[in-house]
């Protein structure tokens, strides 16, 4: 079998619970949509897909993400947050972020993130596109913030300015998924079963009932408040969220409360 072949679709995880979200979400980073252009092309390059199957292939099986959904469903807390970019200083242009250069940006979101509640017991989730910086710069930023990590790949998070691969597995992460279904459960909006997690949005196929927790676009949402929740750090005031509508003791800002906070 050839590497084009054998890494050609995103990897669906083993576990059968897993299955539904991996493919609909292989089927959507295949299929055509517009791009900034007006030009049909496919959700992502098959450059991408085959880098998250790749990197899915050297993580192997990974007890941390057995770990994490013990976690959830045992009601831990779980902090969620995505789009970083550490160390991307073109995106403080692209995206009119808050910060004078880049590594004041990189030092605030590092400091509201160990400000912000989060405690040892507790897991902080990206949703992709963590970081521009090499593998020692990464899990040196990533290493003063409590709580065990968990990263859902995005696009930049297998290659450097689209071109160069990479391998999260080497920032000290706990886990790496390319996907994940997780359950409902107390304190997400009624009607909701299931959350998905995945770094783009997935706009076609998801399912009734489901909750897609997502990044990737930034400070503009997908017109579906229903069924999506961007969770890029522009849409969170640049620290990490719950999703519960009340945070417990000790928490943070949820995503919620930071909604109504800014009208939305």
């Amino acid at each position: 079998m050839s590497k084009k072949t054998k890494y050609a679709q995103p990897h669906v995880m083993a576990c059968e619970s897993q299955a539904e979200v991996g493919a609909v979400y292989r089927r959507w980073l295949q299929s055509q949509a517009p791009d900034a252009n007006g030009t049909m092309r496919a959700v992502t390059r098959e450059s991408t897909r085959q880098a998250f199957a790749l990197v899915m292939e050297q993580a192997g099986r990974q007890p941390a993400v057995e770990a994490f959904l013990a976690h959830w469903q045992g009601g831990g807390r779980t902090w969620f947050w995505s789009d970083l970019h550490i160390g991307h200083a073109n995106i403080i242009r692209f995206c009119s972020r808050p910060f004078p250069d880049v590594q004041s940006m990189d030092n605030s979101m590092q400091a509201m993130a160990c400000a912000v509640g989060i405690e040892p017991a507790d897991w902080v989730v990206f949703l992709g596109d963590l970081t521009f910086r090499d593998d020692a710069a990464t899990r040196e930023w990533l290493a003063p913030i409590p709580g065990s990590k968990l990263l859902v790949l995005g696009n930049h998070d297998v290659f450097e300015s689209n071109t160069r691969p990479r391998n999260p597995l080497r920032w000290g992460l706990d886990a790496v998924v390319d996907c994940l279904e997780i359950p409902a459960r107390a304190g997400v909006p009624a009607g909701i079963e299931r959350l998905w997690l995945t770094h783009y949005p997935i706009l076609n196929g998801l399912p009734a009932s489901v909750l897609n927790l997502h990044g990737h676009t930034h400070d503009k949402e997908v017109g579906l408040a229903g069924t999506h929740r961007n969770l890029s750090v522009e849409m969170t005031g640049y620290v990490p969220v719950q999703i519960d509508r009340s945070t417990g003791p000790g928490g943070g800002p949820s995503a919620d409360a930071l909604a109504v906070s800014r009208g939305r």
